[in-house]
C-alpha cells in the first residue's frame, strides 16, 4: 500500500502534481521532491497557504499564473483565470526547502485544477518556466532523473 508522501501510479486530485526541484545554484539547496496542492474558486489571484512563503517559490508560481492568463487559450480554452482564485500549498518531501524551479509544475497544477482534471499517475513535472513561456534548461538531469525513479515516479 502506497503512503502519502510517495509517487504511485494512481492519478492525485485534480490540481496536485508531483514535483522535482532542480536546487539552486547556491550549494544549500539540493535537488528535492515536492508535491504542489492547488485549490480553486471564484475570485481572482494566488494564494500561497506556505507560511512563511518562499521566495523562489513565489517567483515560480508568479511565472506560471502570468503563463497561464497569457496562454489561456491554448492551456485551458475558454475558462478565464482571472476569474478564480487559487489557494496554493507546496509541500516539501525531503532536505530540500527551498522550493526552486516548480513554475512547469505550478502551471500544469493550476490548469489541472481549473479544468477538474487529474494527470497521470506516476507522473513527476520537472522544470521552469520564464516570463516569456519558455521552459529553462535543467542542469542536471541525470541525478533529477535518480532521484524520481529513486521516489516512485514512473514517467517525467
Amino acid at each position: 500500500m502506497r503512503t502519502d508522501n510517495e509517487i504511485g501510479d494512481d492519478p492525485l486530485e485534480p490540481g496536485q502534481i508531483w514535483t522535482i526541484s532542480e536546487g539552486g545554484t547556491d550549494f544549500d539547496d539540493n535537488a528535492g521532491i515536492y508535491r504542489i496542492e492547488v485549490n480553486e474558486d471564484p475570485g481572482s489571484g494566488v494564494k500561497i497557504l506556505n507560511n512563511p512563503a518562499l521566495a523562489a517559490f513565489k517567483e515560480s508560481l508568479r511565472y506560471a499564473e502570468q503563463n497561464l492568463c497569457a496562454r489561456a487559450q491554448q492551456l485551458i480554452g475558454d475558462r478565464d483565470p482571472r476569474s478564480h482564485e487559487f489557494t496554493v500549498q507546496l509541500r516539501a518531501f525531503d532536505a530540500a526547502k527551498k522550493g526552486s524551479k516548480l513554475g512547469v509544475a505550478a502551471l500544469i497544477s493550476m490548469c489541472s485544477s481549473i479544468l477538474k482534471k487529474s494527470v497521470k499517475g506516476g507522473l513527476i513535472v520537472v522544470g521552469e518556466i520564464n516570463l516569456g513561456g519558455s521552459i529553462e534548461p535543467i542542469s542536471n538531469a541525470v541525478n533529477i532523473a535518480e532521484l524520481a525513479v529513486e521516489k516512485g515516479a514512473s514517467t517525467c
